[in-house]
């Protein structure tokens, strides 16, 4: 299975030989698609922005955004992403749940209801 960074290097190589001796920049219909089909993986599996994928595949956000658009996909202001999350259903000394961040933050002793509602503030 390819992984995202592979994914992004792969872009990158295309891109650059695709545009080898050309003046304007005109990605073709099979780049978009992988473009597409990067931004919408890295997306889901690592709730990545589509600012960072387009950084990651070296297009503006603003293409990149332009492409997901013209595919049917809606990510912008206001939609909401997917985060990854890690719930133990462990049950710990103190007797709770505990939740791990993507960012590595552990909340430890919480009861299902106070997870709940920390999932839904964290966003």
């Amino acid at each position: 299975m390819e992984t995202l960074e592979m994914m992004a290097e792969a872009f990158r190589k295309a891109s650059a030989e695709n545009f080898k001796n050309k003046p304007r920049r005109r990605y073709p219909q099979q780049l978009r698609e992988q473009a597409v089909e990067f931004a919408t993986k890295s997306r889901t599996e690592g709730g990545q922005s589509v600012a960072v994928s387009a950084r990651a595949l070296g297009v503006s956000g603003w293409t990149l955004r332009y492409w997901l658009q013209k595919a049917g996909h809606e990510f912008g202001p206001g939609k909401r992403r997917v985060k990854p999350v890690v719930i133990h259903d462990e049950v710990l000394e103190s007797g709770g749940l505990r939740l791990i961040l993507r960012s590595g933050h552990e909340v430890h002793g919480l009861k299902l209801a106070e997870l709940v509602q920390l999932i839904k503030a964290v966003g």
